[in-house]
């Protein structure tokens, strides 16, 4: 494996048990605290309640994945979730 997908790899993180409430948005910024997210991935349920305007709202299905860009803020990011 090339060692830049393994320093992608180390850099990824596996986020779980995401509360209901949670939007996508809202679960960026709260990581993005951590550094700059260059990639980021929250599985959302397309079965959510519709809001009044018909759109439907897609609530997460609680977990996600983010990659950081620093290593250094993985480590904090993990220390923030345990």
């Amino acid at each position: 494996m090339p060692s830049t997908h393994i320093e992608r790899y180390i850099r990824s993180i596996f986020v779980q048990n995401i509360p209901a409430g949670i939007t996508e948005d809202l679960f960026r910024q709260m990581l993005s605290q951590f550094g700059v997210l260059i990639h980021f991935h929250m599985f959302l349920d397309p079965n959510g309640p519709n809001n009044t305007n018909e759109q439907t709202l897609q609530t997460s299905r609680g977990y996600a994945f983010a990659e950081v860009s620093l290593l250094s803020n993985f480590i904090d990011m993990i220390y923030c979730f345990i």
